[in-house]
């Protein structure tokens, strides 16, 4: 995982520099999107990133298992419980997510940042490959 924005010259936008905070606080926020490294599943786990990291062969037994039990308890106190929690731990507002919109969009819009695109477009597929696999080393210093 990671927020390879800063390696382009841009900000994580969609909301990701209000949510990454509020899942893993402000330090830990500041140095995923400003480090633009890779991170594991297990340490985006101990962030606070992921709910859990677990092996692939055993993610669809865990999520079978926990929409089963979910859906065996009452709705009604269920709808009690994400209620709570969303008047305790509101979403960003609709002001804060078009500021940092706005502010994305001008940061994507410069030309340094364009010729970027259009290089990484034309990149060969088996390059593209590999800057996928390991976009925290393909964004930073080479």
């Amino acid at each position: 995982m990671g927020q390879l924005e800063i390696g382009t010259a841009i900000i994580p936008g969609c909301g990701g520099m209000q949510r990454l905070p509020r899942l893993t606080g402000r330090a830990r926020a500041l140095e995923i999107i400003a480090s633009g490294e890779d991170y594991d599943a297990d340490t985006a786990e101990l962030y606070g990133w992921v709910n859990r990291s677990v092996p692939d062969a055993e993610l669809d037994a865990l999520v079978e298992r926990f929409a089963q039990r979910i859906a065996s308890f009452d709705a009604e106190a269920l709808a009690a419980v994400k209620e709570i929690l969303d008047e305790q731990y509101p979403q960003p507002s609709a002001e804060s997510l078009a500021a940092t919109n706005a502010r994305f969009s001008r940061l994507l819009a410069r030309e340094t940042v364009q010729e970027r695109l259009r290089r990484s477009a034309s990149a060969p597929p088996e390059m593209i490959l590999d800057a996928e696999r390991n976009m925290g080393e393909w964004i930073g210093p080479r």
